[in-house]
């Protein structure tokens, strides 16, 4: 069984862009997800992702969810062959 998402707190600004974006933390990297757009980026764990200096492309996911042991998915590609699983740490 699995469940959606829980949304996460943003603690900069209050546009659109920022209100849709949840931060995954795991051992080594923070991955933005820009609910909204259907993307998402891996940063280096630690580093601001508001940061300008940190250029990083956002790549687009197909669906997104959290298994109740709370490992996250991230389906790549439509037909849902392509998958990332993220363990939150």
């Amino acid at each position: 069984m699995t469940r959606p998402l829980c949304p996460m707190d943003v603690s900069r600004g209050s546009d659109s862009s920022q209100m849709s974006e949840q931060r995954i933390d795991t051992a080594q990297h923070t991955f933005c997800v820009d609910r909204l757009r259907q993307r998402f980026r891996r940063l280096p764990r630690g580093r601001d992702p508001h940061d300008p200096s940190l250029i990083v492309a956002w790549q687009r996911y197909y669906r997104l969810w959290a298994d109740p042991d709370g490992t996250v998915t991230i389906t790549l590609d439509a037909a849902g062959t392509r998958r990332l699983r993220v363990l939150p740490g």
